[in-house]
C-alpha cells in the first residue's frame, strides 16, 4: 500500500515485533447455500434461507429465469442439493417453515401453502385476499395469518387442512409468528389505525402486543418497559423469544419462561432481535441493527462472527454473518450475511463437534475483573471528549461549559450552539484551561510534563494555537496569516500544527521550540500548492506525520519524508504509526491500520465493516474504534485495544453491568493510551449524551 516518493532509510531500534493474527480453532464449517440456477448477475445468485429443521434441511426462496424475468421459487436443501418447491399459479413463492418430516410451509403469490408428499398445497383464506405461513409443527399444522372479507387481519392455525380464526385478543388485528409441537402459537396482536394513502384507505398496525395460545386461552406476554413486544417462535419446552422495545426507545431481544420475560441485551450495540430457539435454550438472531449473527448460549450472547473467526469467514468467501434466523437441536444454523464482494447470501453454520462449540463458548472473553471505569465530568454542561493521556495520567480534552455561544443577527434558535473549554483532567479534578467568558477552546495533545496544547478562539478573531503550562496559558502566535492550530507535542515541548503565513493561500505547517514558530518546509518535497490537510503528530525524535495534498507523510528532522498508504493520527516514541484507510472491499469502510517501520498491517474490525485507530503508546498497544460499514455517518461504533496481535472490544471487557455502574451505555472510541495501558476515550451516557471516560487496567488501578 506504501506510495512512491522518498526511499526510506533504516528506521529506529527497537520496534515492536509486527502484530500477527493467532489463528482460530475451527469451531463450524460454512456451506454457502444455492443459487437455485446460475443467473448473469452475481447479486442475484444469492438464496436467502429462512428456516432449519432437526435433520440439517433448509428452506427459503432463490431465483430462477422465466422468459426475459425473473421468478422467485421455494427452495428445499438437502444433502447439498438444491430443490425447487414450484409455485401456486406461477406465482413467486417461499419456504419460511420446515418440520421434522421435511414438509414446508410457506407463501405464493398472496396465499400460505403446505409442501407435503411431493405437492403444494393451497391453504387458502378466511375470505379475504391474502395469507400467510409462518411456522409448522411436526403433525403438519400450519400457523401464520389471513385477511377476512372485512380487510381485517387475523392470527390462524390450519389443522388437516382446515383454517381456524384465532381471533385478535383485545386488538382489531394479529397474526402468528411460531408454533411448537404441542399445538401452543405465539404471535402479536393489535390495535390498527386507519390511514388515508394514495391508493385508499388502509390499517396501520403499529401497535404490537405479544401473545401466547395455550390450550384455547390467549395470554399477553407483556414487554421489557417499552410498550412493544413481537415473538418470533417458541420451542417444544415452551420458551419464547422474539424482541421488545425499552424504555428508552431501543429494541432488545428476549426470552419469556416461567411467566417472565428477561432480556438478553445486545452487546452494547444499541438493538438485538432474537429469531429462533432450540429445545437446548440456544438462540440465535441480530443485534446493532442487523449488522452481526448472534448466537445466545450458557447465559450470553455470543457474536457469531467471533465465534467463527475472521480467518474462517474468508475461507469460506464470507466477510459477515449479518443475522441468524434458524437453528436446530444440532447447533446448525441458518445465517445471512455478505461474500468477500459485498454480495448478500445464506449460509449454513455446522459445528464441527458439540466439544469445539462448547469449548469456544466457554473461551470466549467474558467482562475482565478489576478494571476502572469513570467519567470525566464537563465543565458545567453535559458533554466532554476525552482526546489525550500522558504517562502520568493526566488527560487532556474538551467539555461543554453550559454557556451558549450568541447568535448572529436573523440566525434561526436552532442554530444556538454550547461553549466548549479546553481541559485538563489530572489529581480527579476537571481543571477548566479557558475560563474567560467568551472563548472557545479545543485540545488536542499532552506530554509527559503535563503541557497541553490546542487551539483556542477569542469572543472576536481567528483562532490561535495554545500552550498551557504549570497554570498559564500561552498564544502561540502565528506565521502572519493570523489563524493557527497546535496539534502536537512531544516530551521535549516541540509543538506541531498549522498555521496561515502571508506567502501561502493554503494552510502550512509549524515547528515551535524555543519562543519561535517557524515554517516546516513540507512544501519542497510536496509542492509549493499543496494544502497541508492535518499534522497530526510529533513523537520524542522528532517525526511529524499529517497528510497534505491526499497524501499522507511522516516527516524526519533531517529533511526526508516517506508516505504511508493511509491517513495517519498517533505516532509513538519508537516510530510506529497507526492511522486509517478506506476499504476498497464490501461496504465504502474504513480499516485501522499499523505502519511498524516498513511494514503496513491492517488490523481488522472484529467482523464489522470499519475500524480506525487513534492512539499507540511505546508498547506497541493500539486504541481506536469499530463498528458498521456506515458508523462515521451514523455514530454507531464502538471502542477497541488491539494488543498482542488481537483486537477486544472495550465494552466487551468492561461488561454490560460495568458500564451501568460507571454510568454509561456504550464506549464509542478510545482516542489515547499510555505506556500504564490507561485509556481515554469518548462515551454516551445514560443520558444519551457524549461523556469523556477514564479507564484503568487492574494493574494500574490496584
Amino acid at each position: 500500500m506504501a506510495l512512491s516518493g522518498c526511499v526510506p532509510v533504516a528506521g529506529p531500534a527497537g520496534l515492536a515485533a509486527t502484530p500477527t493474527m493467532a489463528k482460530a480453532p475451527v469451531v463450524y464449517t460454512i456451506t454457502r447455500l444455492g443459487p437455485l440456477e446460475k443467473l448473469e448477475s452475481s447479486d442475484l445468485e444469492s438464496t436467502s434461507a429462512d428456516a432449519i429443521n432437526e435433520s440439517g434441511q433448509v428452506v427459503g426462496y432463490g431465483f430462477v429465469r422465466r422468459g426475459n424475468g425473473l421468478e422467485a421459487h421455494a427452495f428445499f436443501f438437502d444433502g447439498g442439493k438444491m430443490k425447487d418447491l414450484g409455485t401456486l399459479n406461477d406465482e413467486d413463492s417461499e419456504g419460511v417453515a420446515v418440520n421434522s418430516a421435511g414438509e414446508v410451509a410457506g407463501g405464493s403469490g398472496s396465499h400460505a401453502f403446505l409442501f407435503s408428499k411431493g405437492r403444494m398445497q393451497d391453504l387458502g383464506t378466511l375470505g379475504g385476499g391474502t395469507s400467510r405461513a409462518s411456522a409448522v409443527n411436526s403433525a403438519g399444522e400450519v400457523a401464520g395469518r389471513s385477511e377476512l372479507a372485512d380487510g381485517s387481519l387475523h392470527a390462524v392455525l390450519v389443522q388437516q387442512g382446515k383454517m381456524e380464526d384465532l381471533g385478535t385478543f383485545t386488538g382489531n388485528y394479529s397474526y402468528a409468528t411460531g408454533l411448537n409441537d404441542a399445538g401452543d402459537v405465539v404471535g402479536v396482536y393489535g390495535k390498527a389505525t386507519q390511514v388515508v394513502t394514495r391508493t385508499g384507505v388502509q390499517q396501520r398496525r403499529e401497535d404490537n402486543h405479544g401473545f401466547l395460545l395455550h390450550l384455547g386461552k390467549m395470554q399477553d406476554l407483556g414487554n421489557l418497559g417499552g410498550g412493544l413486544s413481537e415473538p418470533a417462535g417458541i420451542n417444544a419446552s415452551g420458551q419464547i423469544v422474539g424482541s421488545s422495545s425499552t424504555a428508552d426507545g431501543s429494541t432488545h431481544a428476549f426470552i419469556y419462561q416461567d411467566g417472565h420475560m428477561q432480556d438478553l441485551g445486545t452487546l452494547n450495540w444499541g438493538d438485538s432481535s432474537a429469531r429462533a430457539i432450540n429445545s437446548s435454550g440456544q438462540i440465535v438472531g441480530t443485534f446493532g441493527s442487523r449488522s452481526h449473527a448472534f448466537l445466545y448460549a450458557n447465559g450470553r450472547m455470543h457474536d457469531l462472527n467471533t465465534l467463527v473467526g475472521a480467518g474462517q469467514l474468508t475461507a469460506a468467501g464470507a466477510s459477515v454473518m449479518q443475522d441468524a434466523l434458524s437453528i436446530n437441536d444440532r447447533g446448525q444454523i441458518i445465517c445471512r450475511g455478505r461474500d468477500n464482494n459485498g454480495n448478500h447470501g445464506s449460509y449454513l453454520l455446522t459445528p464441527v463437534s458439540s466439544a469445539a462449540l462448547a469449548k469456544a463458548l466457554a473461551e470466549e472473553v467474558p467482562p475482565s475483573k478489576g478494571w476502572t471505569l469513570k467519567a470525566l465530568g464537563t465543565l458545567g454542561g453535559v458533554e466532554s471528549m476525552a482526546i489525550a493521556i500522558n504517562d502520568s495520567g493526566e488527560v487532556a480534552g474538551n467539555a461543554d461549559t453550559g454557556k451558549v455561544r450568541p447568535l448572529p443577527p436573523g440566525q434561526p434558535p436552532s442554530w444556538r450552539d454550547n461553549i466548549f473549554h479546553a481541559f485538563l483532567y489530572r489529581d480527579g479534578k476537571m481543571q477548566d484551561l479557558f475560563p474567560m467568558d467568551g472563548e472557545a477552546s479545543e485540545a488536542t495533545s499532552i506530554n509527559i510534563g503535563g503541557q497541553v496544547v490546542g487551539q483556542f478562539k477569542p469572543a472576536e478573531g481567528s483562532y490561535h494555537a495554545f500552550l498551557y503550562w504549570d497554570g498559564k496559558v500561552q498564544d502561540l502566535g502565528d506565521l502572519g496569516g493570523g489563524f493557527s492550530e497546535a496539534d502536537g507535542i512531544n516530551a521535549s515541548g516541540e509543538i506541531v500544527g498549522r498555521a496561515f503565513d502571508s506567502g501561502h493561500e493554503v494552510p502550512v505547517a509549524f515547528h515551535f521550540s524555543g519562543g519561535r514558530m517557524q515554517k516546516l518546509d513540507l512544501h519542497s518535497f510536496l509542492g509549493e500548492d499543496i494544502q497541508i490537510n492535518e499534522i497530526t503528530g510529533i513523537n520524542d525524535a522528532g517525526l511529524v506525520i499529517g497528510e497534505a495534498g491526499g497524501h499522507a507523510f511522516i516527516y524526519h528532522p533531517d529533511g526526508w519524508m516517506e508516505f504511508p498508504g493511509f491517513s495517519p493520527t498517533a505516532i509513538n516514541a519508537t516510530g510506529q504509526v497507526v492511522g486509517g484507510e478506506y476499504s476498497t472491499i464490501g461496504e465504502d469502510g474504513l480499516n485501522a491500520f499499523l505502519l511498524d517501520h516498513d511494514r503496513e498491517v491492517d488490523l481488522g474490525s472484529l467482523g464489522w465493516g470499519s475500524s480506525y485507530a487513534n492512539g499507540i503508546n511505546a508498547a506497541g498497544q493500539i486504541v481506536g474504534e469499530f463498528g458498521p460499514g456506515t458508523f462515521q455517518k451514523f455514530g454507531m461504533a464502538h471502542a477497541f485495544i488491539f494488543s498482542d496481535g488481537r483486537m477486544q472490544d472495550l465494552n466487551a471487557i468492561v461488561g454490560e453491568a460495568g458500564l451501568a455502574a460507571a454510568g454509561f451505555k456504550v464506549l464509542k472510541t478510545a482516542s489515547g493510551i499510555n505506556a500504564r495501558g490507561q485509556i481515554v476515550g469518548t462515551g454516551t451516557d445514560l443520558k444519551g449524551h457524549d461523556m469523556a471516560f477514564l479507564l484503568t487496567p487492574p494493574a494500574v488501578a490496584k
